[in-house]
């Protein structure tokens, strides 16, 4: 009889960030509101990071290489500062609390320290991959280093 079998329908977040950071366990499975504050987080850190550069509209949240294309054009202050900010969300969306003040009651697994320990290249690969999994878990290799290949679309007829 077919079965639908919630711990098996999709392996668990297993994460490695050695050597770069001490981190090398399952990232806890966000809730629908770590998930909700982390887009809401992304899109005004996105649109912000746009504003100051002059662009106006809304973000595309789909494509994460897009959004670091973006990011590459800010001021050295400015991207210091979003990429401070990245780390943060994607930290939230790991589990980190943080109060008002910013400061952390409940680290991350990962952290936001050991995040932004993992070298910038790395570290974009590494938001993909979780943005990924957590998004659409079918759509994203699960080693993260493998070319997925998209299928082109049948013509309709």
């Amino acid at each position: 009889m077919p079965q639908f079998d919630a711990e098996g329908v999709v392996e668990g977040l297993a994460c490695k960030l050695k050597p770069y950071a001490d981190f090398d366990e399952v990232i806890p499975e966000p809730s629908d509101r770590q998930i909700g504050e982390f887009l809401r987080g992304l899109k005004e850190l996105m649109s912000s990071a746009l504003k100051t550069m002059g662009i106006e509209g809304e973000p595309d949240l789909t494509d994460p290489a897009q959004m670091m294309t973006a990011l590459d054009q800010l001021e050295p202050d400015k991207f210091v500062e979003v990429q401070d900010a990245m780390a943060g969300l994607h930290a939230a969306l790991c589990g980190e609390e943080t109060d008002a003040d910013g400061n952390v009651t409940r680290p991350g697994r990962p952290s936001k320290a050991q995040i932004l320990q993992v070298p910038m290249r790395r570290r974009n690969l590494f938001y993909q991959w979780l943005q990924g999994e957590v998004m659409s878990p079918e759509a994203v290799t699960p080693g993260g280093n493998a070319q997925v290949l998209s299928l082109p679309r049948a013509a309709g007829g």
